[in-house]
């Protein structure tokens, strides 16, 4: 009895159904590995599963008073587990479109208009100035307010160690004392258009360099985090190593469907409960045995 799959294709299309269902922006020439991996970049924008968050604001931090009604609404957003959708960049549903300092760094930015934008009024109104800060599960870290564009300005990650040192310190580079070459900004923004990612330098509390890879655990050179790279390989060695115990122990299969008059089985991947099931095509069942839980 042959067993035909392709379970890692089967999970592709769940996640491009999803992104379809959440409305977002494609070509259906890209990629189905690009897609999910920016699927992944699209979920992580938007905070992930809404849920309430400490704030924890840097010292230095300060909102101009023109834009305070419109953070003073962000705030209670943030700490009362509301979606962040409207005050993120306008092409967040396109998922061709890549953030530089999001998928670079980790740092997102936050649009801090106090009414509904006339363009859009799913978004608030657009603002020069914008909040940069991290999100992480439980927490969010408000670094600063920045004119729009500062998407390599330096002092935004040494911001971030001055006030939660624990933030930066998985990525320092222990042993490094400098950089051989010091990038400008401006040049940190165009090797960052073509795919590479630099090392930082920057300060301890006693003025010494410190080096480190970018927080956000850099990009690729397809421009897209590598932090969700990652974990879409992750998932997808799962799936190809449940699909190496089917055919390496096809004895459970064979069990399961002696009767089967079929010269193949055809063995899928469906989502159930958040849950990864492996069914046969024909008969619909389910393989209990076969589970990738909460994905």
């Amino acid at each position: 009895m042959n067993i035909e799959m392709n379970l890692v294709s089967d999970w592709q299309d769940i996640i491009i159904e999803d992104m379809v269902a959440d409305g977002l922006r494609f070509s259906k020439s890209t990629q189905k590995d690009l897609l999910v991996i920016r699927y992944f970049t699209y979920l992580r924008k938007k905070g992930g599963v809404t849920r309430k968050r400490r704030l924890h604001l840097a010292k230095e931090f300060n909102c101009p008073l023109h834009l305070k009604n419109g953070f003073d609404k962000l705030i209670d957003v943030l700490e009362n587990g509301q979606d962040i959708s409207p005050y993120l960049s306008k092409m967040v549903d396109k998922i061709s479109f890549f953030d530089g300092m999001f998928n670079d760094w980790g740092v997102l930015h936050l649009h801090l208009g106090d009414h509904p934008d006339e363009k859009d009024g799913n978004y608030v109104a657009r603002t020069g100035p914008v909040l940069f800060l991290y999100l992480n599960e439980n927490e969010a870290y408000l670094i600063n307010v920045y004119e729009h564009g500062s998407w390599t300005d330096k002092s935004v990650l040494q911001t971030v160690y001055d006030n939660w040192p624990e933030l930066i310190e998985p990525y320092i580079f222990k042993g490094v004392k400098e950089l051989q070459y010091q990038i400008t900004e401006e040049n940190h923004e165009k090797l960052r258009k073509k795919g590479y990612t630099v090392m930082l330098e920057l300060k301890d509390i006693s003025g010494n360099a410190i080096i480190l890879a970018p927080p956000g655990l850099g990009i690729t050179a397809s421009r897209d985090a590598m932090h969700d790279v990652r974990s879409y390989k992750r998932t997808v060695n799962d799936i190809r190593r449940l699909e190496q115990d089917i055919r390496e122990n096809p004895q459970l299969i064979q069990t399961l469907f002696k009767d089967s008059m079929a010269d193949a089985l055809q063995l899928r991947l469906v989502l159930e409960n958040n849950n990864l099931y492996v069914i046969e095509q024909t008969t619909q069942m389910k393989v209990d045995q076969y589970i990738i839980r909460s994905v």
